[in-house]
């Protein structure tokens, strides 16, 4: 009678928590990109609202006519969203003007900058 070879290989229960195991890190790798595909969208949002408080930062800055006291608001559009530009300016001393840039979409306030415009030269 010939001898009995030991048989070879993986049992079905080894295979099974092979994949188990499989399974758990590739439910880890696509949850890691969903929270890298959301990071990428908030970063995008921020940067455009800094672009857009920037911008109309400079513009109260450099404008010829002189800047008017109090709140002023409008609406633009940019990177395919709607955005409110928020610009309050008040008067300080030796004709300084304080200029603070608010920048909202429909999720709230994305950016804020401030600036003082000095008088222009004569």
């Amino acid at each position: 009678m010939p001898e009995s070879q030991p048989e070879s290989g993986f049992s079905l229960v080894e295979v099974m928590v092979a994949m188990a195991i499989l399974s758990l890190a590739m439910l880890a790798l696509l949850r890691l990109g969903g929270v890298g595909a959301s990071t990428a969208v908030e970063t995008e949002r921020a940067t455009i609202a800094d672009m857009v408080a920037e911008t109309a930062l400079v513009e109260a800055l450099v404008s010829k006519a002189p800047p008017l006291i109090g709140d002023a608001v409008t609406d633009i559009r940019m990177g395919g969203v709607a955005w409110q530009v928020s610009v309050e300016t008040a008067a300080l001393a030796n004709g300084l003007y304080a200029i603070r840039v608010d920048v909202a979409d429909v999720r709230g306030v994305a950016a804020s900058l401030e600036g003082v415009r000095t008088p222009p030269a004569p």
